[in-house]
């Protein structure tokens, strides 16, 4: 339901943007957990999405970020793999106070028609090989030795808020 339900936030409050932005975000927000007094959101959704990132060469965020097509996470590995690190984009974005910059992106992309690799760098401040390396640097940032290289944070360790936040009666 919740993967769904982004969907639907996205297809009727925003026009299409670059397909790793709406994967990113459909992806980030379908983990959404609900309990009783708590939610979480920013799990690995599918629960392999950690490991084809361990295990795969990445995509550059250039080439991410240019691809115009997307066929849907359960084609090939390519496929998984852009789902994945869309997912781990978004993740990094929305948990670092980063996803305004995403706006002024979109708007020298898609508006102005600026090449990508130039409109990373005066909307995110850093060209496209340092944001690379800074969505690596987190994915990997809070690696559980213990737990066979997974990142504790992205998988569990979702982004918890409680519902009081929402305005929801407790229960």
């Amino acid at each position: 339901v919740s993967r769904e339900y982004a969907h639907m936030l996205l297809d009727y409050n925003y026009p299409p943007a670059q397909p790793w932005f709406d994967e990113g975000f459909v992806q980030y927000f379908s983990s959404l957990k609900m309990g009783d007094k708590a939610g979480a959101i920013g799990g690995d959704p599918d629960g392999s999405f950690v490991a084809t990132l361990n295990s795969s060469d990445w995509i550059t965020i250039p080439d991410l970020f240019s691809q115009k097509i997307f066929s849907g996470c359960n084609a090939d590995m390519r496929q998984q793999l852009f789902c994945a690190e869309s997912w781990i984009v978004m993740h990094y974005l929305v948990n670092n106070g980063r996803l305004s910059d995403v706006g002024p992106y979109f708007n020298a992309v898609i508006v102005h028609k600026t090449p990508v690799n130039t409109a990373i760098e005066q909307a995110f401040g850093v060209n496209a090989h340092q944001l690379q390396k800074s969505v690596q640097e987190y994915f990997h940032s809070d690696t559980d030795p213990g737990n066979s290289g997974t990142p504790a944070a992205a998988i569990d360790d979702p982004v918890p808020f409680p519902l009081s936040d929402l305005g929801l009666p407790s229960t």
